[in-house]
This record gives C-alpha cells, structure tokens and sequence, in this order.
C-alpha cells in the first residue's frame, strides 16, 4: 500500500512528501469493486476459509491458497489488535477541498497528473482485484511514468515472481538515480 498512498500524496493539492521517484506495485487506479475477489476482501469473517478466499484472490499461482500454514499465519496476523483496521484505513479518501474545482480524473477523484516525479507501476498480469490493463490508464495520466506487467502473477507479483520485480526495481530505481 506505501505506493498507493504516495501516489495519493504526490496527487493531492499540498503532497507531505518529497520523494524522488514513485514505485508502486499494484497500487492505485482502478479495481473490481464487483467481482468475488474483492467481495473476499470486504466480506472477511476472520474465519481460516475467509482467509482462503483472500488468498486466492491475491495471487494468480494455486500453491498460496493450498499452503494450510501460509493461509493460517495470514489469518493470524489479520486477527491482531489494529491490524484489519490499519489496513482498512489507507482506503480512506481525504476530503475533497481545492480538487473539486479540477475535473476529477482516475478513481476516486485522483488528479494522477499532478504527480511529478519518476514512477514505476508494476501489476502482475494475472491480478484478480484489477480489471485487466489497468496500469495503462494509471501510467497514461502520470508524466514520466512507466509499468511494467509481471508474467505468472495476480496482486503480488513481489511475493510471487521476486526476482523479476527485483531486476525491475534495481533497474527503474538505477535509471532515477535514486
């Protein structure tokens, strides 16, 4: 989510941050408010099925969601004081003050052109939560920015295909010289 919400930040009309370029990875832009992986997400019980079910809306490889331990220890640390409401926190929108006078822009009233540093957008090909070339409308409306789709991944391409989001990273972060 930290790219999301920089990318929310670099947006709004007085960014907190000063970063020298942007990754984020699946982060922003549209998503599948309608489909039944993100009703896994909003619906989730705590229970070791709900779990299940957000798993396999996460990732694209079938192996995740078979992992009884990997989903346990999810379930776990979504039942810890805070921890779901942490999460559920960063989909807040601030409220809209000087944006309502801007034509509103991407999801959520998000004004990406106002983002002016180097961004990197990588999406996993397979991700559920998104609806498909999402990045393009995303990397479309912010200047200087570029995406990347991984090959054999849903919504974390970073857990399931790391080398390849590794050699992206080391490469976009070498050309910004950051």
């Amino acid at each position: 989510m930290g790219g999301m919400l920089l990318l929310f930040d670099a947006a709004s009309p007085a960014p907190l941050l000063q970063p020298e370029c942007i990754v984020s990875i699946a982060g922003a832009g549209a998503l599948n408010n309608d489909s039944e992986h993100m009703q896994a997400l909003i619906n989730y019980d705590g229970s070791t099925s709900g779990m299940r079910k957000i798993v396999e809306a996460l990732f694209h490889g079938r192996q995740w969601a078979a992992d009884d331990a990997y989903v346990e220890r999810r379930r776990e640390s979504s039942l810890a004081p805070g921890a779901w409401e942490a999460v559920a926190s960063a989909r807040f929108r601030r409220p809209i003050e000087a944006e309502a006078k801007e034509p509103r822009k991407q999801s959520g009233g998000i004004i990406y052109e106002k983002v002016t540093v180097p961004t990197l957008v990588i999406a996993g090909a397979n991700d559920k939560l998104k609806p498909q070339g999402w990045w393009n409308e995303l990397t479309d409306a912010i200047p200087d920015s570029r995406s990347v789709v991984i090959t054999e991944a849903g919504h974390c391409p970073q857990l399931e295909q790391p080398e390849a989001v590794n050699k992206v990273l080391l490469d976009f972060l070498t050309q910004s010289g950051s």
